[in-house]
């Protein structure tokens, strides 16, 4: 009897190798085939990998993986064929989105400063990927005998003899990476005679705010209303610029914004008129070089016309729709949080309704809702928009005034928001809200620090809820005492040159606030108004 040697077939085969790889990384697979003797061998397929979006293979199954801004998935198949028989077989395999490391930071701003001014830096990171974003890092200055730094980035300088030069100092950590980064800046001493000025934004600044106003200071000297005033000032783009103008939207007036290319506004000077203060009717253009004027005229002891430029902050996207632009905002990705600098150049406005919770006790309301900010402003208490009548004569606004719109509050139901300023509230400080007829103070408010948490109701309900727009809370702000005088004055009473004016002087007060306490159910008194869209 002859017994035949059958030759074994192939019964199957098997993927070896890793079931993730970093991007940008390479992984070796290997397969063994099965045979119908029972035994395993080690053999060469063919290779393919899907999609090939993510990643490649090559004929000795060696696999090559792309970028990824998340983990993604692709599928390995080996396919071998023996004596006519052919198995297939898959391997999922996870491409691991690997976060970029942080390789450096650099400091962005002017590298001098005049004395008892401000200037804003920022910091910008660069990552192992080559990319670089603007991050909010830890700020440090030395010696603080000349300066001192906000957590915002803002450099506040103080009186110097003589030039002095500061560090300025930008920590940031991330993915357990710490990177630092130093400025030299200089402290100039500005002589303190009439006729020599020191100005913000300081001169060839960057990055500055669309909001800022235009600060001109004597040196401690009386008579800044002599020199920059709407006869002597004129503001304008390095480029010509078209006529603009804004509608009213209520509580902001109607204004022109530009006129014959010169940037039209308001002047106010503090109470012994060593400070005056522009206030640009409309929020300047981004990415925009302006250069500012002041030109002699009968009892300005100028010598020679003064000249400064600064260029604004380049526009972005506002990916959560809150008003703020992305590159300003430190939750672009967060509608229940928006940060916007202040006009006066004193840091940010931080508007919060994260962690809250839009409640209702109305049964027509299921359940609750988490609120979200939209429509954020933040503008100086003197703009030309704002009804002035009521505005507190002895007081300032350091930091201006924020409006802006509370969305997703159930009719029936209320929300709480903190918005919080850069300057803590002194006492003896005040709250006010300006709406279409003026200034009014919000009686019984009160501070946590430099918090003010709000609760806002959502109002009775609506019969077309459909077009409900939001709670607009109108433009809120602290008031805090002159130290002297008589608060801020306007001298001037006409438009022309560098822009029109508002005429103020004697203004009402209020009672004081204590300013230790959380604000409590102040949002049924005068913080809101629902605005709905009429259909068409």
């Amino acid at each position: 009897m002859t017994i035949a040697n059958v030759a074994a077939t192939l019964n199957g085969i098997a993927i070896s190798g890793p079931a993730s790889v970093n991007e940008s990384a390479t992984a070796t697979y290997a397969a063994t085939a099965t045979w119908s003797d029972g035994t395993n061998t080690s053999v060469s397929p063919t290779w393919t990998v899907s999609p090939t979006t993510y990643a490649s293979v090559n004929a000795s199954g060696v696999l090559t993986t792309l970028a990824v801004t998340s983990n993604q998935s692709v599928t390995v198949t080996a396919s071998y064929t023996a004596d006519g028989v052919t198995k297939t077989n898959t391997k999922t395999v996870t491409i691991v989105d690997v976060a970029a490391t942080l390789d450096g930071i650099a400091i962005n701003g002017a590298g001098s400063v005049n004395e008892n001014s401000t200037a804003i830096y920022t910091a910008s990171a660069n990552w192992g990927d080559g990319t670089t974003t603007q991050v909010s890092p830890s700020w440090s200055v030395s010696p603080t005998t000349y300066a001192n730094v906000s957590t915002s980035g803002v450099l506040t300088t103080l009186a110097v003899t003589s030039n002095q030069s500061v560090t300025l100092t930008a920590s940031y950590t991330s993915g357990g990476m710490t990177r630092t980064a130093t400025k030299a800046v200089s402290i100039v001493d500005v002589n303190s005679q009439a006729g020599t000025l020191s100005v913000m934004p300081p001169d060839n600044t960057v990055d500055v705010p669309v909001n800022t106003v235009i600060v001109v200071r004597n040196g401690g000297i009386a008579g800044i209303d002599t020199i920059f005033n709407r006869n002597t000032f004129t503001l304008k783009p390095d480029v010509p610029t078209s006529d603009s103008s804004v509608t009213p939207s209520e509580p902001y007036r109607g204004s022109v914004c530009v006129s014959d290319g010169i940037v039209q506004g308001s002047f106010r000077y503090n109470w012994n008129l060593t400070s005056g203060t522009f206030i640009p009717n409309c929020s300047l253009a981004n990415g925009a070089t302006y250069i500012g004027t002041i030109t002699m005229a009968a009892g300005s002891p100028l010598t020679a016309p003064f000249a400064w430029q600064f260029t604004t902050i380049a526009g972005s996207t506002d990916s959560d729709d809150d008003g703020s632009y992305d590159t300003e905002d430190d939750h672009p990705d967060d509608a229940r949080r928006a940060s916007l600098w202040t006009p006066t150049g004193t840091g940010k406005i931080h508007i919060d309704a994260n962690g809250s919770t839009a409640t209702s006790t109305s049964s027509a309301v299921a359940g609750g809702s988490t609120p979200s900010i939209k429509s954020a402003m933040a503008i100086s208490d003197g703009s030309a928009r704002l009804n002035q009548a009521g505005a507190p004569g002895g007081y300032e606004f350091p930091d201006g005034m924020v409006s802006f719109r509370a969305m997703g509050v159930p009719s029936g139901g209320n929300a709480t928001v903190t918005i919080t300023f850069p300057t803590a509230l002194p006492a003896g400080g005040k709250v006010y809200q300006a709406d279409a007829i003026g200034f009014h103070e919000v009686p019984g408010a009160v501070f946590n620090g430099n918090a003010l948490t709000m609760t806002i109701p959502g109002g009775a309900p609506s019969a077309d809820a459909a077009q409900d727009n939001g709670i607009l809370i109108d433009p809120i702000g602290v008031a805090s005492p002159e130290t002297s005088g008589g608060g801020t004055i306007d001298l001037t009473s006409s438009s022309s040159g560098g822009g029109c004016s508002i005429v103020g002087g004697t203004r009402s007060g209020g009672s004081n606030i204590d300013a230790f306490l959380i604000l409590a159910g102040l949002g049924a008194i005068s913080w809101r108004r629902r605005i709905r869209h009429k259909r068409k």
